[in-house]
């Protein structure tokens, strides 16, 4: 008995000391750019079913579709708004600092910046959560406005 509830406390702690880490910065760049591109393919083509499968947790999945997706993003699509040269292009400044939350079951990686594009800002919140050692995300938003 007594190993049975060392083993479930060992386990426990095993548990809880494995949680998401924040990437470095590095990789925090190319996981922004690689979804911000994507994205933005997505509104070029009107079409988010690759990006869906591609980019999107399964649990994300489990509440939209790729249609939804695309209405969600019709007034990016309608206006062909383009991002790829500016995420190409420039540096991010992340800001706040990329974090991890916990919000329910999941490690919630929190990615907000902008690039400094003129006479627009580019801005952008990503939400990630780790699924199959991946970052796939679950929350895309996307503002292209004058700065004020």
């Amino acid at each position: 008995m007594k190993s049975i509830l060392i083993a479930a406390v060992l386990l426990a702690c095993s548990f809880s000391l494995y949680a998401a880490d924040v990437p470095d910065e590095d990789e925090i760049k190319s996981m922004t750019d690689k979804s911000l591109l994507d994205w933005n393919k997505a509104v070029q083509k009107e079409d988010f079913s690759k990006f869906y499968k591609e980019d999107c947790a399964k649990v994300w999945q489990q509440q939209v579709t790729a249609e939804k997706l695309k209405d969600s993003f019709k007034q990016y699509t309608e206006q062909k708004v383009d991002i790829a040269s500016a995420v190409k292009d420039m540096e991010a400044t992340f800001e706040p600092e990329p974090s991890i939350e916990k919000t329910g079951d999941f490690d919630v990686l929190t990615v907000k910046g902008y690039y400094d594009t003129k006479p627009s800002r580019l801005s952008f919140q990503l939400k990630y959560i780790e699924e199959e050692d991946e970052w796939k995300l679950v929350a895309v938003n996307v503002k292209v406005k004058p700065e004020d």
